[in-house]
């Protein structure tokens, strides 16, 4: 959809190392270890912006944590320069930023799990958001994003899931015989 031929794929989590994660990010490790994706590996909330991944996976509780927190911190930060500077106005470096992290830039996420297009929107939502949010649902229809995400789930099975519930099971149930600590892992 965004034009990366072979996208880096991280996945979200406490630590770099694949044991780290609640049972929902190491199984999901694992499928994307065992996917033939471009998986990188596990990222920290400190590596979001360092561009080491195309494409972050998370669940969408802390998605949304993260978004809100990002968009925050950036809008508090230009905001004092902005002041600092005397004329109210960012320093023009800032302004490009602003721009390139500014949500109603892209105006809105795709709904994955329909069966169709449908665009998620910030709930403050400004116009100019909605108006690109409408251009990136049409953008989505144009490349026939449903029948692309049909395709690439096909490509996997059930069993993929069953494998890394497995693992992440057996993982587990070793850790517990042996009384180890999770900090132990390593």
């Amino acid at each position: 959809m965004a034009g990366i031929k072979n996208p880096r794929i991280a996945l979200i989590s406490i630590g770099e190392e694949k044991t780290k994660g609640n049972e929902l990010v190491l199984a999901t490790h694992y499928l994307l270890e065992q996917s033939g994706l471009n998986f990188v590996g596990n990222i920290e909330g400190r590596d979001l912006i360092a561009d080491k991944a195309d494409v972050m996976v998370c669940d969408g509780f802390v998605g949304n944590v993260i978004l809100k927190l990002s968009e925050s911190l950036f809008h508090t930060f230009v905001a004092k320069r902005s002041a600092a500077n005397g004329n109210g106005a960012p320093p023009a470096a800032l302004g490009k930023l602003a721009k390139q992290y500014d949500y109603s830039e892209i105006g809105g996420v795709p709904l994955l799990g329909v069966n169709g297009v449908s665009v998620i929107c910030h709930g403050g939502s400004p116009a100019k958001a909605i108006k690109n949010a409408i251009r990136e649902a049409r953008s989505m229809v144009q490349k026939n994003l449903p029948e692309a995400l049909s395709k690439g789930v096909e490509e996997y099975d059930a069993s993929m899931l069953a494998r890394g519930m497995a693992r992440y099971k057996g993982r587990t149930e070793k850790r517990d015989e042996l009384d180890v600590e999770e900090s132990d892992d390593e």
